[in-house]
């Protein structure tokens, strides 16, 4: 079995090998484009839930002093 990634020698170079099957750039592109999205948006998130846990320990620590 050819590693992930090689040229299709026999078709196309637009043709990759990619999780067991030939399947073509832009298909592959699109992918990985769709699961950086992914994880920017879950960074983004992780930040958003620190900064709102980081304020209310903030406020509470307020309220007890």
């Amino acid at each position: 079995m050819d590693p992930p990634g090689r040229y299709d020698e026999i078709t196309t170079r637009s043709v990759v090998l990619y999780r067991g099957t030939y399947t073509s750039i832009s298909v592959v592109a699109r992918e990985l484009n769709t699961a950086r999205q992914t994880i920017m948006w879950l960074r983004d998130e992780a930040k958003n839930q620190a900064l709102q846990a980081k304020e209310e320990a903030s406020l509470s620590e307020n309220r007890r002093g």
